[in-house]
């Protein structure tokens, strides 16, 4: 026998050293693992059981949904008012300089995000209804109608700096 060399080592078969003896002290074949995990039934739910739980969500969706419709509506409505109340800073630095107000969004240095009919995000299209040397009135009109019932949200700020809901959606 050589020095370091172990020679009379017989490796023990594969189910011996993987399986563990059962209660009575036997060692399981692979074989005999696989036809008594096969004949178990294992914990869990039912088709009919999902399908059942499935159900009860979506009625309770739908009996949420329409109370969710005015929350929707108005964080929809923070676009526009956040849009007119930058009109009304612009206007009001544009009045500063040149003694009048500005006649379109353009000659105001407004830029318009793209609206959703141009594939962009912005469900309102901002415009300047009417300017002068001493007022103004800029609109912001829904693009989309948020409760599908047929009206389209406006928004308006003037000169006073008041943005008020013109038509509400």
């Amino acid at each position: 026998m050589k020095k370091g060399l172990i020679t009379d080592h017989k490796p023990a078969s594969v189910p011996e050293r993987m399986l563990a003896p059962d209660s009575e002290g036997n060692r399981r074949t692979l074989a005999g693992l696989i036809r008594f995990s096969a004949s178990r039934k294992l914990p869990g739910f039912s088709l009919t059981e999902l399908l059942i739980a499935m159900v009860i969500l979506s009625v309770l969706v739908l009996l949420a949904l329409p109370k969710l419709y005015p929350l929707v509506t108005k964080a929809k409505t923070k676009e526009a008012q956040i849009a007119l109340a930058t009109v009304k800073a612009l206007q009001d630095a544009y009045k500063l300089e040149h003694d009048r107000y500005a006649a379109t969004t353009e000659e105001l240095g407004f830029v318009q995000e793209k609206t959703v009919s141009e594939g962009g995000t912005a469900k309102y299209a901002v415009t300047i209804s009417s300017a002068g040397e001493t007022g103004y009135e800029a609109r912001a009109t829904a693009l989309v109608d948020f409760d599908n019932d047929g009206t389209f949200n406006v928004w308006v700020v003037n000169e006073s700096g008041k943005i008020d809901e013109k038509i509400p959606d």
